[in-house]
């Protein structure tokens, strides 16, 4: 397990062998110690897929794990025996997250995790040429330190694969992934014991934390697949509402099965982001970025109001 696994797929059968081995270890040393019993998926707001779901879809573009901007982040977890075990795959699989837990045996959220989108063959995109250059007519969404210029825009052109500019162009800020470090922490909150994600820094207003990732699929589709959702399922479905044609597919983004650490963002009425669309490779559909709408402080959770959840 010393190199990324080469699928979503790969990485969890790699880690959870990983996980079995450190509590295997952990029972020769303690025999009073017994692991304990996880929820079944669904009751823990999961859903398990086939495999071969995923071997019908193709990631745009592949995970960057050897980025530069990948941290050496830690890992805590009050088992300190299977911290050995888990560090190196957790950081691969979590970039740029601290991942907390103090309160129960979970490991992290059992979760295929993907840093792009996954575009479905049932979406049906054509992925027509994005050929818009907005730095060369002046109009770049960011100011020198890669922050919103205009926090009402109603959404942003970047620069593309078809752009003339080059690759540290100020206006290519969303595609660059993430650079915001972040802890992913359990906590009981209300008596409910959930993930929540934090700033692990001052996040300034305007600054672009991170996009929601999953599996693109057809509104229809996401409505077929809600009927087998749970409600705390459905809320991770979220609607692509903004289309630039006419004819563009109405689409949709399911987290469920297949995310990243923004399926943890909580919902609220008075959230500290917003979701922006971003339009750099193609026109038939655009990525939803999460930027900071005020300045959010460390420890400060990360929120943003679902349009599942009204508000």
């Amino acid at each position: 397990a010393d190199t990324a696994a080469d699928s979503p797929s790969e990485s969890w059968n790699i880690i959870s062998n990983a996980v079995k081995n450190a509590f295997l270890n952990l029972q020769q040393h303690n025999s009073s110690f017994r692991p304990r019993s996880p929820e079944s998926e669904s009751n823990a707001g999961f859903s398990g897929k086939d495999e071969a779901v995923i071997s019908e879809n193709s990631v745009i573009p592949p995970s960057e794990v050897n980025s530069p901007n990948v941290s050496k982040g830690s890992f805590k977890h009050r088992n300190n025996s299977s911290n050995a075990a888990v560090k190196k795959l957790s950081v691969e699989r979590w970039p740029l997250i601290t991942i907390e837990n103090d309160l129960d045996e979970s490991i992290e959220p059992v979760l295929e995790y993907v840093d792009d989108l996954i575009i479905s063959k049932q979406s049906d995109l054509s992925l027509a040429k994005y050929e818009v250059c907005p730095c060369k007519e002046g109009s770049s969404n960011y100011d020198y330190e890669h922050r919103l210029i205009s926090p009402g825009v109603e959404f942003i052109n970047e620069c593309g694969p078809w752009c003339g500019c080059p690759i540290d162009c100020s206006n290519r800020v969303v595609q660059k992934k993430r650079s915001i470090p972040l802890i992913l922490q359990r906590i009981k909150d209300y008596g409910e014991i959930r993930w929540a994600v934090k700033a692990q820094e001052m996040i300034p207003k305007g600054t672009y934390i991170d996009q929601y990732c999953g599996e693109v699929v057809t509104s229809r589709e996401a409505m077929k697949r809600a009927m087998g959702y749970s409600e705390e399922e459905e809320t991770l479905v979220l609607d692509m509402f903004f289309e630039i044609k006419e004819e563009a597919p109405s689409l949709a983004i399911d987290a469920v099965t297949y995310g990243n650490v923004t399926r943890f963002f909580k919902h609220s009425n008075q959230p500290n982001t917003a979701i922006y669309p971003v339009f750099y490779e193609s026109s038939d559909y655009h990525r939803m970025a999460f930027f900071s709408i005020q300045d959010i402080q460390p420890g400060d959770e990360i929120t943003f109001t679902n349009w599942n959840l009204g508000g």
